[in-house]
């Protein structure tokens, strides 16, 4: 589990976010009402969706960031219990982008009111925000496996780091003494090849063919996503951004799906070696050295 002290940072800094926010809301959905009645429509529905869609853009615009906040706490501590650490992030993490969404859509309705009392019937328009949340809620924990998947690999690699050294004398850099030894194995995450990927997401593609219990137009929707991804495996570089969206958005269909675990397996493997960038285990590894010789 993470301390209590960083869920506590976490959230203040998600405070500081959500009160920016609110301030550009209220701005924002002012200036959109304002434009609104100057062209001559105030008491429409065009005022309601212009204020709708000015308050979904800065909430859109500030999701992201609650984003990478917790992905920061997510890193700030080594992962022990993948499991434990997933509901733990989800939690924190709805409470946040929820948090932001109700605040969006008071500041969206404050602007409105004069309009929706003028018309005289519901403001039908700012349901766009509840919208938008719900989508930014489904998309974030989707993430969160894929994220605590990377971190649980670099922590594993951490862990097994070890200095195999033998000292037969005194060395400035390490503590002095006859037969000083320190053994040492470096265990890095596995990387997958392209062409493995490539299989799995064949493996995959045929799998969701013949399961049943999957609607058709659902189907097609997961075999397009995963084509995406292939087209990614193709890259020299694939775009990590883009990958945690795309396998993100279909794992719940694809962690259920029993006729190829391994597959699926191998492509979260992969995309967990790219997201970890094993390489970023080198800067410990150097100071695990240094601290041998303080």
């Amino acid at each position: 589990m993470i301390s209590n002290q960083s869920v506590e940072d976490f959230r203040a800094i998600c405070k500081g976010i959500i009160e920016t926010a609110r301030v550009e809301s209220y701005g924002e959905a002012s200036a959109a009402k304002m434009r609104a009645a100057n062209s001559g429509s105030f008491a429409s529905s065009r005022t309601l969706i212009a204020v709708a869609q000015a308050a979904v853009a800065v909430f859109e615009r500030h999701a992201p960031r609650i984003n990478d906040a917790l992905f920061e706490l997510n890193r700030a501590e080594p992962v022990r219990d993948a499991s434990a650490r997933r509901e733990q992030l989800r939690v924190v993490l709805e409470e946040q982008i929820r948090a932001l969404g109700a605040m969006v859509q008071g500041m969206g309705s404050l602007v409105a009111r004069p309009v929706i009392e003028k018309m005289g019937k519901p403001a039908g328009p700012l349901g766009q925000i509840d919208a938008a949340t719900e989508r930014a809620v489904i998309e974030s924990l989707g993430r969160i496996g894929l994220a605590v998947a990377a971190q649980s690999n670099q922590t594993a690699a951490l862990q097994a780091a070890s200095i195999s050294i033998t000292n037969h004398g005194t060395v400035a850099s390490i503590q002095a003494g006859n037969g000083n030894t320190a053994n040492v194995t470096q265990s890095v995450v596995t990387q997958v090849s392209p062409g493995e990927v490539k299989a799995a997401l064949d493996v995959l593609i045929q799998a969701l063919q013949q399961a049943q219990g999957l609607a058709p137009d659902q189907r097609a929707e997961v075999v397009e996503v995963l084509e995406q991804v292939k087209a990614e495996a193709d890259k020299d570089k694939p775009n990590k951004l883009k990958l945690g969206g795309l396998i993100g958005s279909v794992r719940d269909v694809l962690e259920g799906l029993q006729a190829a675990p391994g597959a699926w397996e191998t492509v979260k493997g992969w995309y967990a070696f790219i997201a970890a960038n094993a390489a970023q285990a080198a800067p410990a590894i150097g100071q695990a050295l240094q601290n041998f010789g303080n």
